[in-house]
């Protein structure tokens, strides 16, 4: 079973069968996340944020009453952890679909790369 492999974008196959549905699962998936859903609405988080700013409740109050993490909660008032979890992309999403189109072409032209030869190809961007 490679769908714990095709949701990495890291790992690209030699061989060209495996190589076009990995390219075409890269294409469908759209979401590369853990899949964890929280238990809280956004709409709970925000009344629970204006809660503590506005003084009404303490962190840990608002936390409770609202059942938002406390931790989130305390990260949401003072803006830790603002961004988008892990690193960035090294290729912009054009550039990885004319990376995907061209492999897929040398397959199909009988001239597969191997993961080395991607890895600098990429490495060169």
């Amino acid at each position: 079973d490679h769908k714990g492999f095709l949701r990495q974008k890291a790992y690209v196959f030699a061989l060209c069968d495996v190589f076009i549905c990995y390219a075409e699962d890269l294409q469908k998936e759209g979401n590369y996340g853990r899949g964890y859903k929280s238990r809280y609405t956004t709409e709970q988080l925000s009344n629970a944020i204006s809660a503590v700013v506005s003084g009404r409740l303490s962190q840990k109050e608002a936390a409770s009453v609202y059942s938002v993490p406390r931790r989130t909660l305390g990260d949401k008032i003072n803006k830790n952890h603002t961004g988008p979890p892990g690193r960035a992309p090294t290729l912009l999403p054009q550039e990885e679909t004319r990376l995907v189109n061209t492999l897929n072409e040398l397959c199909n032209w009988g001239f597969p790369l191997t993961v080395l030869d991607v890895q600098l190809i990429i490495k060169g961007f």
